[in-house]
């Protein structure tokens, strides 16, 4: 649907956690709510310029989960969260190795379980899953689990 916009891919109009809120979130409505929803994203989108972020949601049509906070929690300095900010380090790491959660845990230094631990925590597994997945279509090759081919 943001295609149908003109919108390049939801992994470049989402913020991380904003795109798995979306991909993983409740549709209690038909289709028409979703298109709506896209509909409304595509304008916020191209009047900020900027990815679409959590907090934006609801504004947009997607109700919080039950028991959510009404806000995420930003630096004092209204920069980007140290939660977020890890997400993305851990994100980017993930990327450099292909999508390859242990040779991912290597480069940051820390255990695979503590990596997949962290990825739970925040939603993350399915996200990595699929990018691994599209990686090595793209890539053509299926790389070993410690060794992803460039």
């Amino acid at each position: 649907m943001l295609a149908e916009h003109g919108l390049p891919a939801p992994e470049a109009v989402f913020e991380t956690r904003a795109l798995h809120r979306t991909t993983t979130g409740s549709w209690p409505g038909n289709l028409r709510q979703l298109q709506v929803f896209a509909d409304r994203t595509a304008s916020v989108f191209r009047a900020g310029r900027r990815k679409i972020q959590l907090e934006d949601l609801p504004r947009l049509g997607l109700a919080r989960p039950s028991g959510a906070p009404a806000k995420e929690a930003t630096a004092p300095n209204g920069g980007v969260a140290l939660d977020d900010a890890m997400v993305q380090h851990v994100l980017a790491a993930l990327e450099a190795v292909g999508w390859v959660q242990k040779a991912a845990a290597s480069k940051l230094g820390m255990s695979a379980s503590r990596l997949n631990k962290f990825l739970s925590r925040h939603g993350l597994i399915p996200e990595v899953k699929r990018r691994r997945s599209a990686w090595r279509a793209a890539a053509g090759s299926s790389p070993t689990r410690d060794s992803p081919a460039r």
